[in-house]
Parts: C-alpha cells; structure tokens; sequence
C-alpha cells in the first residue's frame, strides 16, 4: 500500500515495518552495520576500514538527490521506532523496464521475525506503482538461505545462478 501521508519522510508502511527517506541520523547504523565483520559477509564485501566522515561522503556522492537510477530508504520497527535496516533500487534500466533491489536488515534482534519479508514486500509494490518497471530482479548468495525464503515468500522466484568477485550468487526476479 502506498501512502500519503502528513510525514513527508514515510514511503510506505505494513503492520510491522515501515520504509523512510533516509536521514542524516540513519548513518551511524549503516557505518556500524558496514563495518560488523557478520553483516557484511551477507553482502560478499569486506567490513568497511574508513573513517565515518569518508563513509558519508561516499554516501552522498553514490545517493546523490539528482540519481534517477538510484536510491536508498531506511527501515524502521513500527513497534520500537528503530531503524533496523535499509532497502534500495539501482540498475534502474528504462528501455528493460527493470531494475535490481537489496536489502539489508542490520540489527541482528530483528533477523527471521518476518521483518525483511514485510519489507520486501512493501517495496516491490511501491517499485512497481512509483518506477512503472515491469520486473525487479536481486542477487543473493548461494548459501543465504534466511534471505532466499524471504525472497521467494515476497515473491521472487529463481532465474539463475552467477559468479561474480569469487562468489556464487543466486539471481531472482518478480514480475508485474
């Protein structure tokens, strides 16, 4: 469900999780969340070794307000008013009519409790409605399987697999 909403920083919302316009604040999560040796191993990258300042930099310049082709929210509890994790699109191809989302939900206390599942789900529908794309495709490693059943529950199903940087990753897509 789509809404609007006098919180001009709400995208959408289900019963336990909603999705925001990322805020200054959110950062300090996502660096600590970059820099957990566990969390970032689900992202087939190495714990972050910059400095915070760097880190919102690069930030800033890879989620700059003018991308089209990309964005990031932040995924709050309803229950707690926490941030828990963040969601985003990238690869947005126009001619395709598709484009690739990731999610990550890193604090630990909300991993299989149906949150990344909701969240999902929430924003494949405001995908679909906001981009006007046809299919939305992600990768996930060979051995997550937590993240495969959330993928599949929200809908995705399994394209192929493909090795990228050493890793085996497993494509899935939804389609309009």
């Amino acid at each position: 469900m789509i809404l609007k909403s006098p919180d001009t920083n709400l995208i959408t919302q289900g019963n336990l999780v909603s999705i925001r316009i990322k805020i200054f604040d959110d950062l300090y999560n996502d660096y600590a969340w970059r820099k957990d040796p566990e969390i970032s191993k689900y992202d087939a990258v190495p714990p972050l070794s910059v400095t915070f300042n760097d880190f919102v930099d690069r930030h800033n310049l890879e989620y700059s307000k003018y991308s089209k082709e990309r964005a990031i929210f932040s995924i709050y509890s309803n229950s707690e008013y926490q941030h828990i994790g963040n969601i985003m699109f990238y690869n947005l191809n126009n001619m395709k009519k598709n484009v690739e989302i990731g999610i990550t939900i890193g604090e630990k206390d909300f991993w299989s409790r149906g949150y990344g599942t909701e969240a999902l789900s929430l924003f494949v529908e405001y995908i679909f409605s906001v981009l006007k794309v046809k299919s939305i495709y992600l990768h996930t490693l060979n051995w997550n399987e937590r993240a495969y059943q959330a993928f599949v529950k929200s809908g995705f199903y399994e394209v192929k697999k493909v090795r990228r940087l050493g890793h085996l990753f497993i494509k899935m897509e939804i389609n309009k």
